[in-house]
């Protein structure tokens, strides 16, 4: 399935998906931590690294020097997009960091790692509380977004997740995929075909969600069910037949998230679900030195 095929499809893919899950019991769920990273095109990226740090060196007169521009093999390794998912009970949270190599500007064009960091926290049928430290520019870090908290606007807001027969049905007929770490989910674009009666592509697109539980018992904030996707991959072939993250290396990050982290069932800290929490998080230094960053 193509980009631009997928995006005409993303709001029948999200209307059908919705209401997926299963029949839940009685029973508490557990608490799931869930932990996917993606990382840049190496090649790509080293290029992009190289073409900023230029520029920058321009504008501010210096000679042109490309000393410690990181290895392929460095930059095949880096965290480019980082994303820890926490849910427990009605408590849900998002932390997720950006981090870009670039050059420093205040500091002679220096390369460092500059950052974003993005929160979101959620109660079921009652609260969000969200926020980030700033779009990343070609400068770096950009103004700060305060932390916002909103309150739900739902009335009748059901804090349970409701099966969808025919969601449920495709779920059970559409193949497992090894993400690692003994889990397995199933591709969006897997229980969609299955739904509408399409052959099924060998790679799967959309989210992947995990198999043991595609959707989370309680809902939102706003009575929305929670997916529990362990991996994320979107088609990044242009009309012309190229692929896009080969020209922009920090693409591949954003179109392909892998499993680097999953628990079950241990305690959850309260912090991490409150402002006191996502103030911390935020707070973090928003440049940090090439070597430094993990």
């Amino acid at each position: 399935m193509s980009a631009p095929r997928l995006a005409l499809m993303a709001p029948l893919m999200a209307a059908l998906l919705a209401t997926a899950g299963a029949a839940w019991s009685a029973e508490p769920p557990p608490s799931l931590r869930i932990v996917t990273s993606g990382a840049p095109n190496p090649t790509a990226y080293q290029q992009n690294i190289a073409v900023a740090l230029e520029a920058c060196q321009l504008k501010l007169g210096l000679p042109r020097n490309s000393a410690g521009l990181p290895s392929e093999s460095v930059l095949a390794a880096f965290k480019l997009r980082e994303e820890e998912r926490l849910l427990d009970g009605p408590m849900a949270a998002v932390y997720e960091t950006l981090s870009e190599v670039m050059p420093d500007a205040s500091q002679g064009c220096k390369l460092r790692v500059a950052r974003r960091y993005r929160v979101e926290i959620d109660k079921t049928c009652a609260w969000r509380l969200y926020g980030h430290s700033g779009l990343l520019g070609p400068d770096g870090p950009g103004r700060p977004a305060p932390l916002t908290e909103e309150r739900s606007e739902v009335p009748d807001c059901k804090p349970m997740a409701k099966a969808r027969p025919a969601t449920a049905a495709a779920q059970a007929k559409a193949p497992r995929h090894a993400v690692g770490l003994g889990q397995s989910c199933i591709w969006d674009s897997h229980i969609l075909a299955v739904m509408v009666g399409e052959p099924l592509k060998e790679v799967g697109e959309g989210g992947c969600q995990w198999a043991d539980m595609p959707v989370y018992p309680f809902t939102s904030y706003q009575g929305a069910n929670r997916s529990v996707p362990l991996a994320h991959h979107l088609d990044d072939t242009t009309r012309a037949g190229t692929r896009l993250s080969k020209a922009i290396g920090s693409v591949a990050a954003v179109v392909d998230a892998r499993l680097t982290a999953f628990d079950k069932g241990s305690r959850i800290s309260p912090d991490r679900f409150s402002k006191a929490g996502a103030e911390a998080f935020l707070a973090q230094p928003r440049w940090v030195n090439l070597g430094d960053a993990k």
